[in-house]
């Protein structure tokens, strides 16, 4: 495994524990659901496509104002991969996280 796989595969707890605090008050089955997917993700890349579910279940169980803050959140832990193999996808964090504004 190439050493940034390595240093990058290493932030998968502290993503999911962030994950965890972003639904920490929220129940119900899609939230269940997401929750699963979370414990069983294998990759950040895994992690990263969940962000918008876990915005879609925050903006419906309070605004979409509490999603962004929230997701914000989340996307601090993916920084790290801005300059590496996550570098393409800088550009969602913040389309994604401006989407509820703009609506």
């Amino acid at each position: 495994m190439p050493p940034c796989d390595s240093l990058m595969l290493s932030h998968v707890p502290s993503i999911r524990a962030a994950f965890d605090n972003c639904l920490r008050d929220l129940h119900g089955e899609g939230v269940e659901a997401l929750q699963k997917s979370i414990r069983c993700s294998r990759s950040l890349r895994d992690l990263w496509h969940l962000r918008a579910q876990a915005y879609t279940e925050v903006a419906r169980a309070f605004s979409q104002a509490e999603a962004e803050i929230r997701l914000q959140q989340l996307n601090a832990h993916f920084q790290f991969g801005a300059s590496m193999s996550l570098g393409e996808r800088a550009g969602p964090v913040a389309a994604l996280g401006r989407a509820g504004r703009e609506h």
